[in-house]
């Protein structure tokens, strides 16, 4: 995997505020790409469109988000 690509799928990410985008990345074949979009939107989990594309697609990641708000506002 090169360095490019995985700039390129954290730059596409970071701009993404769009359940559907977010879920597709979500659900993409390679396990880097899936997991920066889980992280993307456990980082924006207050967001609708976040937290929309985590109960649909990472459900699992939801129990991280109280954990990663707490950890902001230290």
């Amino acid at each position: 995997m090169s360095l490019q690509f995985l700039l390129l799928v954290g730059v596409f990410s970071s701009v993404l505020v769009d359940v559907l985008a977010a879920l597709e990345l979500m659900q993409h074949r390679l396990p880097e790409v899936r997991g920066r979009a889980i992280l993307d939107g456990v980082r924006h989990a207050e967001a609708p469109w976040a937290r929309a594309a985590l109960e649909q697609g990472a459900p699992h990641a939801l129990r991280y988000t109280a954990a990663f708000k707490t950890e902001r506002s230290d």
